[in-house]
């Protein structure tokens, strides 16, 4: 089985953060709330970051991908 890529990783955080995030703010945890969103932010801006460098073939700095080959 292949291993997941780093945008693979990414997305798949972002949804999870998101349902999280769901449940935090259902339940009155303001704080909790907005530190997820944050992260959640943070996951969305690496995957994009990650697009356009598939895109363009570039390498920006702190972003490694792993395609499991």
């Amino acid at each position: 089985m292949d291993q997941p890529t780093t945008l693979e990783n990414l997305e798949f955080a972002q949804s999870m953060l998101t349902e999280i995030r769901r449940r935090t703010s259902a339940s009155g945890e303001p704080f909790l709330t907005y530190l997820i969103d944050i992260a959640a932010a943070e996951a969305q801006k690496r995957a994009h970051d990650v697009r356009s460098q598939d895109c363009s073939g570039k390498t920006m700095p702190g972003l490694e991908t792993s395609r499991g080959d």
